[in-house]
């Protein structure tokens, strides 16, 4: 039986034979690389691009809701407003319906410190938390009450008689130091809403936000009260007036 015999045709592998794979594979490398590098450049682009949307958004928001806030202030202080200079004696379902309006101010006052605190805007959180203070303080309310009997009873009074006019610009005066508070709250948050504004303009590493920050503690107060609770929480206070007799003139 004769062997079956295989004959090999071919050489060794020149060169020219690995040009056209070696230039493919340089081709290839050179635009993976080019690529990575445009896929960086784009990467960074994008990043700024979303950090100054983000800017502009805080600054936008921060600027919404600190107007919102002296708004609602502003409407609390009408409401006191209209409170002391109602008909004499006052009526007490006019009474309420103004003492409605400026709890719903009072509430959307306390929402707009929470918004701001999420915000990451600490500084015009705290101001609008003391602004929140101011605008349900209770001795706001008495002293206000204090003026509308005074001016029932001094309405009611012999003319001749001095004291129930000088107890009314007492009344008054004990008013307008309440009523003030709410102007010095209104400042500050304007004070604080600028200097926030300002570090977005030209922020640094120590003013840039923290992720999941949070609402700050609000400020403590003498009566340990949070600024952060619904007023609605509290006893209606009905009219805190209730007019006394005018005084018989001796003879």
């Amino acid at each position: 039986m004769q062997p079956f015999l295989v004959q090999i045709v071919g050489g060794a592998t020149s060169l020219k034979d690995w040009l056209p794979l070696a230039s493919s594979l340089v081709i290839a490398s050179a635009a993976y690389t080019g690529v990575i590098v445009s896929n960086r450049t784009n990467l960074r682009a994008i990043t700024a691009a979303d950090a100054r949307e983000h800017t502009k958004w805080r600054r936008e928001t921060l600027l919404r809701l600190s107007s919102e806030a002296v708004e609602h202030a502003l409407t609390v202080q009408a409401c006191y407003t209209k409170l002391v200079h109602l008909p004499l004696p006052p009526d007490p379902t006019v009474f309420d319906k103004i003492r409605d309006e400026s709890r719903n101010a009072e509430i959307a006052l306390n929402g707009t410190a929470a918004a701001l605190g999420m915000l990451g805007a600490a500084k015009a959180s705290t101001a609008c938390g003391d602004l929140y203070l101011a605008a349900t303080d209770t001795e706001l309310l008495r002293t206000a009450g204090n003026l509308i009997n005074a001016k029932t009873v001094a309405e009611q009074a012999d003319p001749q008689n001095p004291s129930p006019k000088s107890a009314v610009h007492t009344a008054e005066q004990a008013f307008k130091v309440k009523f003030d508070q709410i102007d010095i709250g209104r400042k500050a948050l304007i004070e604080a809403a600028g200097e926030e504004l300002t570090a977005l303009d030209n922020p640094t590493s120590a003013d840039q936000p923290k992720a999941h920050r949070g609402i700050p503690s609000p400020p403590p107060s003498a009566t340990g009260s949070n600024p952060h609770t619904d007023p609605s929480d509290k006893p209606h206070p009905g009219p805190a007036f209730k007019a006394n007799p005018a005084p018989t003139s001796q003879p």
